[in-house]
């Protein structure tokens, strides 16, 4: 496997449509928001009203897709958001971290390309712990969670790894969340994504993402 150095894609205009300030925006999606997404960055979100979030625990014996073929890191992602309120944060957090690249040299561990418009800002990427945290706290605080990413190929990506494969998908996420007490709704616009996987010499045979980064929409 060969070393990788990471640069931010660029992210053109502003697709944000919201009550509220963009200032206020970018505080919620950094300290909260992952990248499945990721991925939540590009959301725009109003604040409602409704009942607090109860959670339903009903284990329906989700069938986890064993990673070793590539498009099962995004159905994995695609199954955490699915499953937010049937089964326990710990079952869910450990198949999402799963597919995360977790170097045990800590030296090339997943991150996520933050869009141009935000490096000055938040600096050049989000780390994958934060990544993480940030997907453990929507699952926790959500009475509603809906991700849709859609189907793709994969192509070489070489310039990377050997082994590596990279596909650009499109994605949209929509959340019913309690924020500090504040009942918001998330409705995302369809956003596009790069994804770059390669070998989890941790789990042999079996593929993880090392890179996610924004991508500017048409």
């Amino acid at each position: 496997m060969t070393e990788w150095g990471f640069s931010p894609l660029h992210h053109g205009g502003d697709y944000f449509h919201s009550i509220r300030g963009k200032s206020d925006r970018k505080r919620f999606f950094r300290e909260y928001l992952p990248i499945a997404c990721l991925l939540a960055l590009m959301l725009a979100f109003t604040a409602g009203c409704q009942d607090d979030p109860v959670k339903v625990v009903d284990d329906p014996g989700i069938e986890w897709p064993d990673l070793t073929a590539e498009e099962d890191v995004i159905e994995t992602i695609r199954l955490v958001y699915q499953n937010f309120n049937k089964v326990g944060i710990s079952e869910l957090m450990e198949h999402y971290a799963a597919v995360l690249y977790d170097d045990p040299d800590q030296e090339h561990d997943y991150v996520w390309n933050m869009q141009t418009a935000d490096v000055a800002q938040y600096g050049d990427v989000m780390l994958r712990e934060d990544d993480i945290s940030g997907t453990q706290y929507i699952i926790e605080q959500s009475s509603a969670l809906y991700l849709d990413i859609s189907s793709g190929t994969w192509t070489e990506a070489t310039d990377v790894c050997d082994e590596c494969r990279q596909t650009t998908r499109t994605y949209t996420i929509t959340t019913t969340l309690d924020h500090k007490g504040e009942v918001l709704t998330l409705a995302g616009e369809e956003m596009r994504i790069n994804l770059v996987i390669g070998p989890n010499e941790q789990a042999p045979s079996t593929w993880t993402i090392y890179i996610a980064s924004d991508l500017p929409n048409f």
